[in-house]
């Protein structure tokens, strides 16, 4: 029973996505990449006035539309596209010289972007220097519709921090949920995990 029940949901799945209209994304947006090594637009989100936003990663230099963004090594760019596919703002949030990325992001009722960065060693983000408390730690940042940063919040430990989900309710709240396994602090909070050594 429960192979039939997958089966069918599995099909209702594929017969839903394969009618859907795939929007063509390139109509948005060209990204440029001279000169850089890679790039990527890692997350693509709504808001309810319809603007759309591209956060991506990239190295040296990404180029929308007529805008240019540099980064000295690896980058996160946001790029703000309104309903009518032409781009608003382009803005780097974060660039480091090791490992970064997005983990998640969410747009909250009053259309505020939550992103978690994920870095090792360090982090500039909007211009605030993050350090690695031990292998990749997180800082979770808002920002508002106009590219302003509204808040960053550092998630450290001394192990290894995993990020599951970030959601908001009604009020804004801002719901992260994640794992630790020796000692996490967020703020003024710690919590001791099992595996402390």
């Amino acid at each position: 029973m429960k192979k039939i029940l997958f089966i069918i949901c599995m099909l209702n799945f594929l017969m839903y996505n394969s009618i859907a209209q795939l929007y063509n994304w390139s109509n948005i947006v060209q990204i440029n990449a001279n000169g850089s090594d890679s790039y990527s637009g890692a997350f693509i989100a709504n808001d309810t006035n319809d603007n759309k936003f591209i956060i991506g990663t990239f190295v040296n230099i990404v180029n929308i539309g007529t805008d240019t963004i540099h980064s000295i090594n690896n980058g996160i760019y946001i790029a703000k596209i309104n309903k009518n596919d032409s781009l608003v703002w382009l803005k780097k949030i974060a660039e480091s010289d090791t490992i970064i990325g997005i983990t998640k992001q969410t747009i909250d009722k009053s259309n505020n972007i939550i992103l978690n960065i994920r870095f090792f060693n360090s982090c500039t983000i909007f211009g605030t220097n993050f350090v690695s408390n031990g292998l990749l730690d997180n800082v979770l940042i808002k920002i508002d519709n106009n590219g302003i940063l509204k808040f960053s919040k550092h998630i450290k430990g001394n192990c290894n921090e995993g990020l599951y989900r970030i959601v908001t309710d009604s009020d804004e709240n801002i719901l992260y949920t994640g794992s630790f396994s020796c000692i996490l602090d967020i703020g003024d909070t710690t919590l001791i995990g099992n595996n402390i050594n």
